[in-house]
């Protein structure tokens, strides 16, 4: 039973930290802390609060609740990196934890609850699972007496090892991501009610042996707006306080991925159990849906041509540069400058050198140059003579609620009729902001490219006369069954179709507290 301190009506004390990034197994490298300040933020101390509810809304929400009901926060270290890709610098982590675990040792004798907003997909160097080690090691740290709360994105990693340490786990229900606080808010009334003794916060984790890939997890659409919808009725019985589903980021090779459903009771592990079995069931009986059908890029280009209306959206997953890919995918640039026919279009390559190239030779010169294929094995550049439009410097601040970030220098090359944006950095696509940046303006194309598995439809929706998915390889592709995976558990949904039933036989169901 959750006791928080007798303070005699002390002001009660919140420790505050986390961090948010997202592996792909299948990228490139390491990430280092000039990486993630680069593509994101990396804050320490009462910083992790100065930005606007904008850019770090889980954050803000933390911070309003605080100051409505008399809470003094603990602010630790916080960090963002906006791309996914490989696995941190197990240095960055240990900084953060070491920054956490302090604080958590010095302030122990006051503190009355724990928050930490996380990803749920960080990989470390050295770690599989940082964030249920962070977990873990502040549950040994203050006991079991201290209410410890965490936030996730749809995309996490729910590990066994998360659920047995927190009080809570509550995930976001959106994707594309759009209630980052909304989620927050709900888990800090879950926190302030277990600290003020009304509720004893208890997490079912149930796992799935399920893997889907992003496009899908559109939760717009069925039949993922369907399973969230579900979620929603189940927080609406009595004594559920949360119901979410963790879907996975796909791209990560490791022993414990895939689905999982945590359902956060009041102190009734039974009810939880029976309420997470029930969504997970149900997630299940729907996973066809989630299965992605593409459309090849020559019929794709042939239907924006004769449709007569624009823009036509064609989204590249498998390239998708927030999810891991490197953005110097070239299959669609290729595609263009090989029709008979002229395409307005629009999209990104990442090539520095093609970059330099372009700056050497100068706004309004002819340049004859290679593209793209510089970075992901298996990638082809492509031949192209262009007029260099634009030169520019990529320093530029995207839409609410992200970061600003840098990609270094960038050009426009007109290449027939394509403009080619290129940059030293990898775009971002989950906004059109890497198009304004350069003065090209999305809704006048034919054709626009996103490269993004998913995230970007809340941006390009309201402008797009259709998306069409196109049939590309790449380290994010959605045909999950292709890709090189090693560590996965088997059977798993879809590599194994005739695996009858969500989990295996004995494998049960883990809560909050639960031994080893």
């Amino acid at each position: 039973m959750i006791a928080t301190p007798d303070r005699a009506g002390a002001r009660p004390v919140v420790l505050v930290g986390g961090f948010k990034h997202e592996l792909n197994s299948f990228a490139l490298g390491t990430l280092s802390r000039e990486d993630i300040e680069h593509a994101g933020y990396y804050v320490e101390g009462p910083a992790i609060f100065d930005a606007p509810r904008s850019q770090r809304p889980e954050l803000a929400a933390i911070r309003e609740i605080a100051e409505r009901d008399g809470i003094e926060l603990v602010p630790t270290a916080h960090f963002h990196c906006l791309f996914a890709g490989g696995p941190i610098d197990h240095a960055v982590y240990e900084r953060v934890r070491d920054l956490v675990l302090g604080a958590a040792a010095e302030h122990r004798d006051r503190l009355t609850g724990v928050m930490l907003p996380l990803h749920g997909a960080t990989v470390t160097t050295e770690e599989d699972d940082p964030e249920g080690d962070l977990l873990a090691a502040l549950r040994a740290l203050l006991g079991p007496d201290i209410p410890i709360i965490a936030t996730f994105d749809t995309h996490v990693h729910g590990t066994a090892r998360m659920a047995r340490a927190a009080d809570a786990l509550i995930g976001f229900k959106t994707q594309p991501h759009v209630d980052h606080y909304e989620t927050a808010t709900l888990a800090m009334g879950v926190l302030v009610r277990t600290m003020r003794g009304e509720i004893r916060p208890v997490t079912t984790h149930r796992k799935l042996r399920m893997l889907t890939s992003a496009e899908r997890q559109d939760t717009t659409k069925s039949p993922n707006r369907d399973l969230m919808d579900a979620a929603r009725e189940l927080e609406r019985r009595p004594g559920i306080l949360a119901a979410s589903i963790f879907q996975t980021q796909p791209w990560m090779d490791l022993p414990e991925v895939g689905w999982s459903v945590e359902v956060v009771t009041d102190d009734d592990p039974a009810a939880g159990e029976a309420a997470a079995d029930e969504l997970a069931r149900l997630a299940w009986s729907v996973r066809d849906g989630f299965l992605v059908h593409k459309t090849p890029i020559a019929a794709a280009l042939d239907h924006a041509a004769a449709s007569g209306r624009r823009p036509i959206v064609l989204a590249d997953g498998s390239d998708s540069t927030t999810a891991g890919g490197n953005g110097d995918g070239t299959e669609l640039l290729a595609a263009l400058v090989s029709r008979p026919d002229s395409i307005e279009a629009l999209l990104t390559v990442t090539d520095a050198t093609a970059v330099d190239r372009c700056a050497r030779a100068g706004l309004g010169a002819t340049v004859e140059l290679p593209i793209g294929g510089t970075i992901t094995p298996g990638f082809e550049p492509v031949f192209v003579r262009g007029t260099v439009r634009m030169l520019a410097l990529g320093d530029m601040q995207l839409d609410p609620p992200w970061s600003p970030t840098d990609l270094g220098r960038m050009a426009v090359l007109r290449v027939g009729s394509v403009d080619v944006v290129l940059s030293e950095g990898k775009a971002w696509h989950l906004d059109t902001v890497v198009y304004r940046h350069v003065g090209c303006d999305p809704a006048r194309y034919q054709v626009v490219q996103a490269k993004s598995a998913g995230g970007f439809r809340a941006r390009y929706e309201p402008f797009a006369a259709e998306i069409v998915e196109i049939e590309t390889t790449g380290p994010c592709d959605s045909d999950l069954t292709r890709l090189p995976f090693r560590r996965i558990p088997r059977p798993m949904w879809p590599f194994d179709r005739d695996l009858d039933g969500p989990w295996l036989d004995g494998e049960r169901a883990v809560t909050t507290g639960a031994p080893t």
